[in-house]
């Protein structure tokens, strides 16, 4: 789809991009500065004297997990900012599997991320029946180095027991969707309008919330 030239008004590139650039800053931006910073000294408190358990080997990186990771990732997406991507991983001498789980293994146990692990860059795509070509109706995709999405899967696949989250959250997980979020709260209108009691709904769009 090519992308149209007209947006919010605006038709010179550098000036849409920074408009994009803008509107996506909003979503990583704090709402609330004083209860972030409030957080972050709990956090970085809370760090201090903190000894987490021993990293055993049962939950050590192998050159066998990176090489599963890597089969089961999707060809053909777009490379990250260091302009690698899956085929160059893929494509590679045999031992980089062997040196990435050695890298792997460093980052938990010095508790230190790369720094190129964090950069990514944002591309907006638009939404579904996108007549408007107003920068609100665009989403915008983070894509992250290769590396760095390895490393990912890597953590999830070795400690996702460990990883739980509440079951009234339906976003952002494998298997679950909108559908199941409504079917949740048809089935608690269906209980209590049956013992005879008055349910009010209430809706919120968090995207406009968070960014007014």
């Amino acid at each position: 789809m090519k992308s149209p030239k007209f947006i919010n008004g605006l038709t010179d590139d550098v000036q849409i991009a920074e408009a994009f650039a803008d509107f996506f800053s909003k979503t990583c931006t704090s709402v609330n500065h004083n209860q972030n910073s409030r957080l972050q000294r709990i956090h970085h408190g809370m760090r201090v004297n903190y000894v987490g358990d021993p990293l055993l080997d049962m939950y050590k990186f192998y050159a066998e997990l990176v090489e599963s990771v890597t089969s089961k990732m999707k060809h053909g997406k777009a490379a990250g900012l260091d302009e690698l991507s899956i085929e160059h991983v893929v494509n590679s001498y045999p031992v980089l599997i062997a040196i990435l789980a050695k890298l792997f293994n460093l980052v938990m146990f010095l508790g230190h991320i790369p720094h190129g692990f964090r950069l990514s860059y944002t591309v907006p795509l638009p939404k579904e029946e996108n007549t408007r070509n107003t920068i609100d109706s665009y989403r915008g995709i983070s894509i992250s180095p290769i590396l760095s999405k390895m490393f990912e899967q890597c953590v999830l696949t070795r400690y996702s027991k460990f990883l739980s989250s509440s079951p009234n959250q339906f976003g952002f997980k494998k298997g679950s969707s909108c559908g199941h979020a409504i079917y949740s709260v048809r089935k608690v209108v269906e209980h209590y309008t049956n013992g005879g009691s008055t349910v009010n709904v209430c809706l919120l769009d968090f995207l406009k919330a968070l960014t007014k």
